[in-house]
């Protein structure tokens, strides 16, 4: 006897990450100030940092290429250098409709590398964050960078107020589905490739099979984890598309799945309103 077993797909874990309904900060990133440090190498240390802090949920980071577009690169580099005076710095954010300003340095310092970062607010142009460090190593540096990024985020939603709403509709949800599902269609094909396993047994002939009872019991097994596996499948498909759904912000309404049986197979159908 020969069981017919359905084909196992490749199954994707959707990840839905919970989205920030309240407005984005909108934060303006300065170039960081070398002192003894390769321009090369500075220039990177600021592109890391501010796609570190854009990477951060509730920001929107301008950076200084952004900014030369909208200023001008001569006024831009007034507006840079005029260090803390307030009416500079409320005249950037002004003109960019950003909330705050992130400016710093990096020194090379005896071998070793001492950083400063600062964020200023727009309206009060006073400090909203402030972090130091001194670094070893390059390697090092990145990392404190990486790390001074979470700092400044939490200090300046903090000072500004901005405690962000994560969205609690269908979109957040989604990995509930997806993780449910991925977890169910493993499930089947476990049981799929058992039952193939007991194919096997009766193909070649397997020794241990002595008796019709033996026989029979190969065969009620085999079908048995079939048919789990099936069942695991399907349950496992439908999470999947579930999930899709709520991604694409579809509402699902009355969501169902069935198994059909077809001439030589079985063909998956899924309901439900989106």
């Amino acid at each position: 006897m020969k069981l017919k077993l359905a084909p196992a797909g490749l199954c994707l874990l959707l990840w839905a990450a919970p989205a920030f309904s309240e407005e984005p900060i909108r934060l303006v990133a300065g170039e960081l100030r070398a002192v003894n440090v390769e321009p090369k190498l500075a220039s990177f240390l600021s592109d890391h940092l501010s796609q570190q802090l854009a990477l951060q949920p509730g920001f929107k980071v301008t950076t200084q290429d952004q900014m030369a577009a909208v200023l001008g690169l001569e006024r831009q580099r007034q507006l840079l250098g005029c260090g803390d005076q307030t009416s500079c710095t409320a005249e950037m954010l002004g003109a960019l409709g950003s909330d705050a300003l992130l400016m710093g340095s990096v020194a090379n310092v005896g071998g070793r590398f001492v950083l400063n970062l600062k964020v200023v607010g727009a309206r009060s142009a006073e400090a909203l964050s402030l972090v130091s460090a001194t670094c070893d190593s390059e390697d090092e540096l990145i990392r404190v960078l990486s790390s001074s990024a979470l700092t400044l985020a939490a200090d300046v939603r903090r000072a500004l107020g901005r405690v962000a709403v994560v969205d609690t509709g269908p979109r957040a949800k989604a990995w509930i589905p997806a993780a449910a599902g991925a977890a169910l269609a493993v499930g089947g094909g476990a049981f799929l490739l058992m039952a193939r396993g007991q194919e096997a047994r009766l193909v070649e002939n397997d020794p241990s099979i002595a008796t019709r009872k033996d026989y029979l019991d190969v065969v009620q097994t085999g079908r048995t984890q079939q048919t789990v596996g099936a069942v695991l499948l399907v349950a496992g498909a439908a999470g999947l598309a579930i999930a899709g759904a709520m991604l694409a912000v579809a509402p699902v309404a009355n969501a169902s799945a069935a198994l059909v049986p077809l001439p030589g197979g079985a063909a998956v159908t899924l309901g439900g309103d989106f």
